[in-house]
């Protein structure tokens, strides 16, 4: 039996299955399958996307999603495509908040009948890379419960590198059973028990037919955010000028008169990911108490009750009837710092940026390993960069090239980097034939340490596009 058939035998018992792999390796194929293969059961379906927009994936997966039977929440900030399906549109999958109040609102729309629903998350990998790991894992967990209340199935998926072993088994714990995917084609059904089913190709008889044409080509171009001005900066001479430039202006999160049984850690680490200053004062006669307060300089950009903010970062669950807090609402999501991360985040932020890549099929990758060893030692990122290559996108590597490159990047451009950042250098920045973009950019501090930014934003692209081909492009390997 295939195995997305023995998944939805458990769907009226609340099963919760984790899906993972290496990068690139069919999850969100095996996922939409499920989907598919779910609706043509009579089950509806409701599929949470970090990754694709809702546009690319009813164009790329039509007879995955018919309208009367699926709903999408789409978490990548794009417009929502002027069908009849049940799609709701969530800014950023940061807003953990947002997710859960959409979801619940999507379920709700969806039409149960006496089926139970199938809910499927691609990918958790996402997002751990906007939030730590522990509001990852107490969002999954209460998301499970809150499809199990349902009488459903959840399916998530998840990167085999994109987290500690710890981190894996965490999550591993949360799932009844898992699905193990290799070689962007194959798959099989492990239980709690360990046993496993034989390989199983996604090309089996009941599979999706996959649609990538053209049409897909240009419902993928949707996700870029409309409006973006691209524009001309001047060189910033280093990577560290490059990060302290892109991190000027960024505004601050102020906390006034904190009751002393406040936690402010979430909503502080929430900020910090956003390279958000935070700072706390008192006022005089401890009033008012309890106030958050988001600011650029003396512009005040919003406010509200700090236990307002709190509970909204750190139970998305716990309101979902749309009030939100206007402090949350407010806080950036364009850029995205990685002080003193570690090569863990790194390695998914890289995956995020090249994902998208891949998705456009067209466009320029340029990509910083500090030593090509680095990436010859990497089966899992030359791969990557193989389907990149074959897929039309051209690929710049830069390094000191200490190691000949396999035969299947022999369609590279070979950079090379100024001798006073070749140690420190690790980027990948994405600029697309249409608006679609994104960077990571970084410098490591010391072995496995690394300070910078990542961000989808067009003009903050553009300035590390302006960067590289200024200061790295006359570099000879």
């Amino acid at each position: 039996m295939h195995v997305t058939r023995r998944v939805l035998e458990g769907a009226g018992d609340g099963q919760a299955v984790l899906c993972h792999g290496p990068p690139l390796t069919g999850k969100r194929e095996f996922l939409v399958t499920l989907v598919g293969q779910a609706v043509a059961a009579g089950h509806p379906a409701l599929f949470v996307t970090t990754d694709e927009n809702a546009a690319g994936l009813l164009s790329r997966y039509p007879d995955a999603f018919p309208a009367d039977r699926t709903g999408i929440v789409d978490c990548t900030d794009s417009r929502p495509p002027e069908t009849g399906h049940v799609v709701h549109r969530v800014a950023s999958a940061a807003d953990l908040t947002g997710i859960a109040v959409a979801v619940s609102k999507a379920l709700d729309e969806l039409d149960h009948g006496d089926r139970p629903v199938v809910v499927v998350v691609d990918s958790v990998t996402t997002l751990t890379l906007y939030a730590a790991f522990g509001r990852v894992f107490r969002f999954l967990h209460s998301f499970i419960q809150q499809v199990r209340d349902r009488g459903g199935v959840v399916a998530f998926s998840l990167d085999d590198d994109s987290v500690a072993r710890e981190e894996r088994s965490r999550f591993l714990s949360i799932a009844d059973s898992r699905v193990e995917c290799r070689n962007a084609a194959e798959c099989r059904l492990v239980d709690e028990e360990g046993g496993a089913s034989e390989w199983r190709r996604l090309e089996d008889p009941g599979t999706v037919t996959v649609d990538a044409g053209e049409a897909a080509t240009a419902a993928a171009t949707d996700s870029a955010a409309p409006g973006v001005e691209r524009q001309t900066h001047t060189s910033q001479e280093s990577l560290a000028a490059l990060i302290a430039a892109v991190r000027q202006g960024r505004p601050t999160l102020t906390f006034g008169n904190v009751p002393s049984e406040t936690d402010v850690g979430p909503l502080v680490e929430r900020a910090q990911r956003h390279a958000v200053g935070v700072e706390e004062l008192q006022f005089g006669g401890g009033v008012p108490a309890g106030v958050a307060m988001l600011h650029d300089g003396a512009e005040l950009l919003a406010a509200g009750a700090l236990e307002e903010a709190v509970v909204g970062i750190d139970d998305p669950f716990g309101d979902v009837d749309g009030t939100r807090s206007s402090v949350v609402e407010a806080l950036p999501t364009d850029v995205f710092a990685t002080n003193e991360a570690g090569r863990g985040r790194l390695l998914r932020a890289s995956r995020t940026v090249e994902r998208l890549a891949l998705r456009e099929g067209s466009g320029t990758v340029h990509a910083g390993f500090q030593l090509f060893s680095r990436l010859t030692r990497d089966r899992d990122t030359v791969g990557v960069y193989e389907r990149l290559l074959a897929e039309g996108v051209e690929v710049h590597l830069y390094g000191e090239l200490d190691a000949s490159l396999p035969e299947p990047l022999d369609g590279a451009v070979v950079r090379g980097l100024p001798a006073e950042e070749v140690g420190d250098a690790w980027f990948v920045v994405y600029d697309g034939d249409t608006d679609a973009g994104g960077a990571l950019v970084t410098r490591e501090l010391e072995p496995g340490r690394y300070d910078g930014f990542w961000s989808y934003d067009g003009a903050v692209v553009e300035r590390a596009l302006d960067y590289l081909e200024t200061e790295y492009g006359a570099v000879e390997a």
